[in-house]
C-alpha cells in the first residue's frame, strides 16, 4: 500500500472546501494548482457527514437523480404506450383494408354474375328472333311459287 504524504494532501488551503477527503497531487504541483472536483467547487459552507460527504449536496443531487430517472420512467412508458397505440392502429387500419377488400370483391363477383345474365338473355333474343327469322325462310321456301 502506497503512503500519501499528509503534506501534499491536504484541504485547509482550499476556500469552499468540505470534504476532509484529500485528493493527490500531481507530481511537480503546487498545493495552490491542485484540481479539485467539481462538487467541491460548488460547495460553500454546507453540513458534511462523519466521511466529509456534503450533506447538501448529496441530497440535492440524489433530488436530480430522482427526477432524472421518474422523467426516464415517463418517457420509457410514453414511448411502449405509442407503440400499443402504433401497434393497434396499424391492425385496425389492416382489418378495415381486408374488409374493403371482401366488399370490393363481392361487388365485383356480383357485377360480372349481373354482366352474364344480361348477355345470356340478350343472346337468348337474339338466337330466338334468328331462329324466328330462318324459319320464316325455309317455310317460305317451302310454299309453292317461292323462289
Amino acid at each position: 500500500m502506497v503512503e500519501r504524504n499528509s503534506a501534499h494532501n491536504t484541504t485547509e488551503g482550499l476556500s469552499g472546501s468540505s470534504s476532509g477527503a484529500a485528493l493527490p497531487d500531481r507530481p511537480g504541483a503546487s498545493q495552490s494548482k491542485r484540481v479539485r472536483p467539481f462538487a467541491e467547487s460548488l460547495t460553500v459552507n454546507t453540513a458534511s457527514d462523519e466521511r466529509g460527504v456534503n450533506l447538501d449536496l448529496a441530497v440535492t443531487e440524489l433530488a436530480k437523480l430522482e427526477k432524472a430517472e421518474a422523467q426516464l420512467d415517463q418517457f420509457i412508458e410514453r414511448r411502449a404506450r405509442e407503440a400499443l397505440d402504433a401497434s393497434r392502429t396499424e391492425e385496425l387500419w389492416a382489418e378495415g383494408v381486408r374488409r374493403h377488400h371482401a366488399r370490393q370483391r363481392e361487388e365485383n363477383a356480383e357485377a360480372w354474375r349481373s354482366y352474364h345474365l344480361r348477355q345470356a338473355l340478350r343472346l337468348e333474343a337474339t338466337a330466338a328472333e334468328l331462329a324466328r327469322g330462318h324459319r320464316a325462310r325455309a317455310e317460305a321456301l317451302l310454299s309453292p311459287g317461292a323462289s
